[in-house]
């Protein structure tokens, strides 16, 4: 798996597909969904303490890498 990550300034994930990300202001990546539709167009945080939101990607999040792969069944 590799540890590189992207600066949203320089690249964006692909629309829909889960990926790490880091805000500014946190020391701790979140799990999230680039969504570019209708109704949203930026990064929707799936994996928070309360509830899923949307956040403006251009002002908190700095950073994204892709989720590691699952881990193969024994």
């Amino acid at each position: 798996m590799s540890n590189e990550w992207f600066s949203v300034k320089k690249r964006l994930p692909e629309n829909g597909v889960h990926v790490l990300v880091k805000q500014k202001d946190n020391k701790y990546p979140y799990i999230a969904s680039w969504m570019e539709d209708e109704r949203s167009d930026g990064f929707l945080i799936i994996a928070w303490i309360s509830y899923p939101y949307d956040i403006d990607y251009n002002n908190d999040i700095t950073h994204w890498q892709p989720l590691p792969s699952s881990p193969e069944e024994e």
